[in-house]
């Protein structure tokens, strides 16, 4: 047997309309028919159920009317009784109180969340240690085996993009050459370019750069345009520019060295500063697989560029105990912006040293005065809100990390100006020779004229960052003036362990002899005497300086524990008040054992 099938509940418009005028006379009627007769659509009262033969009926009534009115009553009392306890918990939030009560709680608070955290990802740490430490390793080979090492640099904050550490030693070993790389050059001004190159090449040989942004993967387009000739709209387009210099500046090194056999040239810097970008445009292929996350290479890549060059990807440089700021890595682009805990520290960081006008007229914001405030708006203005309408802060901070690090916000810095010392331009002349500088910053100072000019309101200059530096060496200094006498708890064990860890992957360029002309010259304080350290957002992160100050405090109370238990000791020991323990006499076999 077929079943039938259902009828489509859909109707015609025309039937729809119809109905819906109909429900609407409808009720104006029965609207007019309440006006002109009120009595027909009174509610008759409820009967109550006594009937009126019953004796006492009037008193009945009474009692029942009374029952009904304490009802009432009641159900209108609790009804006050939670509007006030409403009242007061309003009023409690509301109320600031005390500042001292404020800090206790907020101290409570903030102990009951790191505990909280530490005990969620206690292995988070030390597995970045460990992969920094792999990548360490993989850049150290990179750096063994090549003969030119380049050192990719972001235009936009060169000095910012520095290793100096990795600088001084890969220029220690002999035959080694460094090639510093301004990738990234579209995004900056010209005249500004220009002097960075000015700047870096007083030090090494500098290239200007800016890789293919291009889709496919082969073909990818090379223009033999110098960077200062080239015009605005092929500065915008996404072919590769300065791939020519750079091969004849190989090339040059090749010839004037009189190398037969085939170079090496190792590629490092960074994360997301464009090696693998810059590989794929000197190979003009897809050979290395790049991304916008950090990490994205994980091991060293051969790429052969032709029958006398050999190319070499590794791994970003990132050194566990070096830069150990959030705020700082963050916006190098050195972390995932998504695992960020605290994305408000970077943007505040970002504040200090952009021009808020800049910002104002990038998102079309009204003025600001304050991080916050410049946060809630933009989560306004971009539609990011929670509950009840309250902003999204978090992410507006990372939507305007995004901006920072991909280039939306543009941005750059100025180049230091420095003097020139009689090592340096000795070092620079040899280089010059080997590498034949002279001609290609002919080439492109000839070209300067040509340039475009960047309106002011298209990019700011903004502070640089600074060179990446070793901190590590302050953390264990700090850490050794701080470490606990003989009973302290585990944290000495992970604090031995973290130290092995820095110590086997750091590079440390400080003799010895220095470091103690540096500890004789300056009187070490006593600990009671030293300052606390005051938190600092373009330093640390909140994290770090409240794991920090916990740390020490856990220290301090272990070593007050300790001299007070010693304290005790000597004074019974003094007065006389302990007893000498008893020596225990020993078991007789005869007395109790009977064979």
């Amino acid at each position: 047997m077929v079943l039938k099938k259902k009828a489509s509940k859909r109707i015609t418009l025309k039937l729809k309309y119809k109905i819906q005028k109909k429900v609407k006379d409808h009720h104006k009627k029965l609207k007019r028919e309440k006006k002109k007769h009120p009595e027909k659509f009174r509610r008759n009262t409820k009967d109550p159920g006594v009937p009126k033969t019953l004796p006492f009926y009037d008193k009945v009534i009474q009692e029942a009317e009374a029952a009904k009115e304490a009802q009432a009553r009641r159900r209108e009392e609790a009804k006050m009784r939670r509007r006030e306890q409403r009242d007061t918990i309003l009023t409690k939030k509301r109320e600031i109180g005390n500042l001292h009560e404020l800090l206790s709680t907020a101290e409570a608070r903030g102990a009951e969340f790191e505990a909280k955290q530490t005990s969620a990802g206690s292995g988070g740490d030390l597995l970045n240690d460990r992969s920094a430490k792999a990548y360490y390793k993989e850049f150290k080979k990179v750096v063994e085996a090549a003969d030119v090492v380049l050192e990719v640099l972001d235009a936009r904050d060169p000095a910012g993009s520095r290793v100096t550490q990795l600088e001084s030693a890969i220029c220690s070993q002999p035959g080694k050459k460094l090639v510093l790389i301004l990738n990234k050059a579209d995004l900056v001004p010209r005249a500004n370019l220009e002097g960075w190159l000015k700047h870096l090449r007083k030090e090494h040989p500098t290239v200007a750069f800016k890789s293919s942004t291009q889709t496919q993967n082969s073909h990818l387009s090379q223009s033999t345009t110098k960077i200062f000739k080239s015009s605005m709209d092929l500065l915008k387009s996404s072919r590769c520019l300065g791939a020519d210099v750079l091969l004849q500046l190989l090339k040059n090194y090749c010839r004037n060295k009189d190398i037969k056999t085939a170079i090496t040239v190792g590629v490092v810097g960074l994360p997301n500063v464009g090696k693998s970008s810059l590989i794929n445009s000197l190979k003009r292929t897809k050979s290395c697989g790049v991304g916008a996350t950090p990490g994205f290479t994980k091991s060293m890549q051969e790429v052969q560029l032709d029958s006398k060059i050999k190319l070499l990807d590794c791994p970003g440089i990132v050194l566990p105990g070096g830069d150990a700021s959030d705020a700082a890595a963050a916006l190098r682009n050195a972390v995932k912006i998504e695992n960020l805990i605290d994305p408000v520290t970077p943007v505040d960081a970002i504040l200090q040293r952009a021009d808020k006008k800049q910002l104002m007229i990038h998102y079309q914001l009204p003025a600001f005065k304050t991080t916050d405030q410049f946060l809630s708006v933009l989560a306004k203005r971009l539609g990011k809100l929670k509950k009840k309408g309250v902003p999204n802060k978090d992410t507006a901070a990372r939507k305007v990390l995004y901006d920072w690090n991909i280039g939306l916000i543009k941005y750059y810095t100025q180049p230091p100006v420095t003097a020139e010392t009689e090592v340096g331009s000795a070092l620079v002349s040899e280089l010059s020779q080997e590498f034949d500088i002279d001609s290609l910053a002919k080439e492109e100072g000839s070209m300067l004229k040509a340039l475009p000019i960047h309106r002011p309101s298209q990019t700011m200059v903004v502070a640089s960052l600074g060179p990446v530096v070793e901190v590590q060496d302050r953390e264990q200094r700090d850490m050794e003036e701080d470490s606990p006498e003989e009973g302290s708890d585990d944290s000495d064990q992970e604090e031995e362990e973290e130290q092995l860890l820095a110590k086997e992957v750091c590079v440390n360029m400080e003799s010895e002899s220095t470091s103690k002309a540096e500890d004789s010259t300056t009187e070490k304080k006593e600990r009671w005497e030293t300052e606390l350290p005051q938190f600092d957002p373009a330093i640390t992160s909140m994290k770090v300086f409240q794991k920090k100050m916990q740390k020490k405090a856990r220290k301090e109370n272990n070593r007050n524990k300790k001299r007070a238990d010693d304290l005790t000791d000597a004074f019974e020991n003094f007065s006389g008040l302990k007893e000498p323990k008893e020596p225990s006499e020993d078991y007789d076999f005869n007395e109790f054992w009977v064979v």
